[in-house]
């Protein structure tokens, strides 16, 4: 009996019963291999899809915010911030706060301003939803610096890489070599010994 491929697969499958009775007998494994080849066809479209649209708000609708970001250096778990605080970082468009970045102690709790990220001067407290908010300790955390510039990077970056890239955490980012040092001074500017800061208790 004639074997056919698997580039043949979606075509006989609309009609040929001969070739469901051969992969029943004689595909085994290689019929995994198939629904997986033919699931990655599927989503190329939709993939191709988001990756352009997160390309396009990258471009268009990010330096609005990253143009906002101040110079930020975390030391051995402790925030600086090379600008005047209280920091908001706002939405040009409607004047909503977004983040705050405040290590001075003068600004209320994320639930009476608004913003949805707040930055202090050991954790960082986001708010998830209505009834939800976390808190993370930035204590593991050596050495990192972080501004628009690198800002600039991380987003640059992702609309290039896959999918899964462009959802990543900025601190697995670091870890795959986005970091860049600064000749002469032995710092890096989203050092490689970040650790994710984790929830506290």
């Amino acid at each position: 009996m004639k074997r056919h491929s698997m580039l043949q697969a979606p075509g006989l499958a609309f009609y040929s019963w001969g070739f469901y009775r051969e992969v029943a007998e004689t595909w085994r494994g290689t019929s995994f291999a198939y629904l997986l080849l033919l699931l990655a066809v599927c989503w190329l479209p939709t993939g191709w899809q988001v990756q352009s649209g997160w390309a396009k708000m990258v471009d268009d609708q990010s330096p609005r915010f990253v143009d906002q970001i101040p110079p930020i250096v975390i030391k051995d778990g402790v925030v600086s911030v090379d600008a005047k605080q209280p920091c908001y970082i706002t939405d040009p468009g409607t004047k909503k706060v977004l983040a705050i970045i405040d290590t001075t102690g003068q600004v209320a709790p994320l639930d009476r301003t608004g913003a949805l990220v707040f930055i202090g001067k050991d954790q960082v407290v986001v708010k998830k939803g209505a009834n939800e908010t976390r808190v993370y300790s930035l204590s593991g955390i050596e050495e990192l610096h972080f501004d628009r510039d690198i800002a600039r990077l991380w987003l640059g970056r992702s609309k290039y890489e896959s999918l899964r890239s462009s959802v990543s955490p900025p601190s697995e980012w670091c870890s795959r070599g986005t970091s860049r040092r600064v000749p002469g001074s032995g710092r890096c500017w989203a050092s490689p010994s970040w650790r994710s800061p984790r929830p506290s208790s």
